[in-house]
């Protein structure tokens, strides 16, 4: 759980990072291109991790090199919902685990 929150505060906004383990395991099961972010030193982690960046687009397998320049998709007609990470935002690290779920 540390690391995924790690992760997040690298990802860009809308982005998404994912350790080495995850990409592991997701090797042959679905289809992502990612950016190599190499390791990376993250709070409270004893030993570095290595991060990739899932590359959002048009899926081409798992590619670090691969970056399409397509123009971005067309907003729907209809009303959508995103769902954002919450944020512990009462300052207490108590309270953190509300923000978690």
């Amino acid at each position: 759980m540390n690391i995924a929150a790690r992760l997040e505060g690298l990802s860009e906004s809308g982005g998404i990072c994912i350790s080495e383990t995850v990409l592991n395991h997701t090797r042959g099961k679905i289809t992502i291109d990612v950016e190599d972010l190499g390791e990376q030193a993250l709070k409270n982690i004893s030993q570095p991790i290595h991060i990739y960046r899932i590359v959002l687009g048009p899926r081409q397998g798992i590619n670090a090199a691969s970056h399409s320049q397509e123009p971005p998709l067309a907003l729907p007609d209809k009303p959508s919902i995103a769902v954002l990470p919450f944020k512990n935002m009462s300052g207490d690290p108590e309270q953190e685990y509300f923000a978690d779920a």
